[in-house]
């Protein structure tokens, strides 16, 4: 009887402790100090570049083999979560067939 009590109270003991972790981690996220806002010059070349590829009717897939990147890299630069560099925005532009300009901001 004494075991079958210890072995309940163990598995309560374990149910609470990972219903408490399970709780605790989405907190974690939501109220993260860290979180920036997105940048707006890379916010504006993400509606230039999902908008140029839907007027080609390309699909992320099709692009991202016409310019050689990932297509995972291609939707983190259609979210506005990829800072990309030069050499990229330059094939950006051949494989949407615009120009750079087309793609920036005014300044």
């Amino acid at each position: 009887m004494n075991l079958c009590l210890l072995f309940n109270t163990m598995v309560s003991v374990f149910m609470i402790w990972n219903h408490l972790v399970l709780i605790k981690k989405p907190r974690l996220f939501l109220n993260n100090p860290n979180t920036k806002t997105k940048n707006p010059i890379l916010m504006h070349l993400a509606l230039q570049v999902r908008n140029r590829r839907y007027m080609l009717s390309l699909t992320q897939e099709q692009l991202a083999e016409k310019i050689n990147c990932h297509v995972n890299y291609l939707g983190g630069i259609e979210r506005a979560e990829r800072n990309l560099s030069l050499i990229l925005l330059i094939a950006l532009a051949k494989g949407l067939e615009c120009t750079l300009k087309d793609l920036l901001p005014q300044y």
